[in-house]
């Protein structure tokens, strides 16, 4: 029987998969390693960073704070050296593999830095705040003043 229009470049290749007219349909292997480096890093980077900015880390310690964002920023600031030199070079694969890297470490990054600093502000410190508050029994308020007690 006569083949629908659009279907007429394809031919079977004994696989049962078709094979088109405009070249060899290629296979492309996963590099297993790079492809799990791409999914935990950027997770890395966000857990760590969020969880020093935006808990009770940042109020007693914010060099720590401080510290960390400046590790991970030149951990991404690495991947897009090394994300720029793949792509300068030319290799065949591996820039996507590095620009991937690169962009997802930076997003993971910022939203980090952006969301850790705003529950630290929005949640944390009002807490913290409320919670290192001294309590003085047995003050008479008319008598003492506030600056008596510190």
């Amino acid at each position: 029987g006569a083949m629908p229009a659009g279907f007429q470049d394809y031919e079977m290749n004994g696989n049962g998969a078709a094979k088109s007219s405009f070249g060899r349909a290629q296979r492309r292997t996963i590099n297993l390693a790079a492809l799990t480096v791409c999914l935990f890093l950027p997770w890395f980077i966000f857990v760590s960073v969020y969880s020093v900015a935006g808990l009770s880390m940042h109020y007693t310690s914010s060099e720590v704070v401080l510290l960390t964002e400046a590790v991970a920023s030149a951990v991404v600031a690495m991947l897009g050296f090394a994300a720029l030199q793949s792509w300068r070079r030319g290799e065949e694969g591996n820039p996507s593999w590095y620009v991937f890297l690169f962009v997802t470490s930076l997003i993971a990054l910022v939203v980090a830095v952006l969301l850790g600093n705003s529950n630290y502000s929005s949640n944390m410190e009002p807490y913290l705040d409320v919670k290192n508050m001294n309590e003085y029994l047995l003050i008479d308020p008319s008598k003492a003043k506030g600056n008596q007690l510190m």
